[in-house]
């Protein structure tokens, strides 16, 4: 498997843990050990792809803060005359 697929396979499955569950991992075959080499040998890589990660989830927290925070203002109460 190519440096990059590694990388993309790594990257996914930290966004899916947040999407989907906490322990959520890629399985196929050998993946767990395939995915420990990875840390190991690229650690600078590792954690430039943690941070990258914990930025696009602060992104999204804030997005989702504003979205709660919008209401739909209450129309003026208008009398007929």
């Amino acid at each position: 498997m190519a440096k990059r697929t590694r990388t993309k396979a790594y990257e996914w499955e930290l966004r899916l843990q947040d999407e989907i569950a906490p322990d959520f991992t890629i399985d196929e075959i050998d993946s767990h050990q395939l995915r420990k080499d990875f840390i190991d040998k690229n650690p600078e890589l590792v954690e430039e792809i943690i941070e990258k990660e914990e930025k696009r989830r602060e992104r999204k927290r804030k997005k989702q803060d504003q979205e709660e925070d919008w209401s739909i203002p209450t129309a003026p109460d208008y009398e007929e005359e």
